[in-house]
């Protein structure tokens, strides 16, 4: 059986304003602290979503799930496929599925008893809002793995980080 493969360019931190704002398809997620009931002390991972049409991410965001998340700490990442070139709704629903299932975010409570139905690996690369290459690891990037392999046969999850190396000057 072959294996899904795809690689996210996720991009942030932003605001809900500004993450409503953004267009084209692809993930979101909310990073922060949750706006009812008591306000935890540590800021966690709160929500993934997705949006394959060309209206994008910022619209879904505003519409269905933007004002629950609306709190002054919380923060967007937008994910975009890079590859494959034309992902599919498979494809975003794989990772969106995947990365739920395993990262266990406050309120995507329905799909995170399902594991992956098949063979998945998800490449998650990390930029700032300007396109650089995030060195600084904080936050959401610290609690979701860089690579996540799903082998469905053994029933198991592996996973490693990238960036542990030390990018100082010798």
């Amino acid at each position: 059986m072959a294996i899904t493969t795809i690689v996210i360019t996720w991009t942030g931190p932003y605001r809900f304003n500004e993450a409503c704002a953004l267009t084209g398809p692809g993930l979101y997620l909310v990073f922060g602290r949750n706006r009812f009931g008591k306000t935890p002390a540590k800021r966690k991972l709160l929500y993934y979503g997705i949006s394959q049409n060309r209206r994008g991410v910022g619209r879904r965001i505003s519409q269905h799930e933007g004002e629950s998340y609306e709190h002054r700490d919380n923060r967007w990442w937008i994910g975009r496929i890079k590859q494959p070139v034309r992902p599919t709704r498979h494809h975003f629903e794989a990772a969106e599925g995947m990365l739920i299932y395993f990262e266990e975010p406050e309120h995507n409570v329905k799909k995170a008893y399902t594991p992956p139905p098949r063979d998945v690996l998800i490449v998650n690369k990390w930029y700032d809002r300007d396109g650089e290459v995030r060195m600084r690891r904080t936050g959401v990037m610290m609690e979701i793995s860089d690579v996540m392999l799903w082998d469905i046969e053994r029933r198991q999850l592996r996973y490693t980080d990238l960036y542990q190396a030390d990018y100082s000057d010798p």
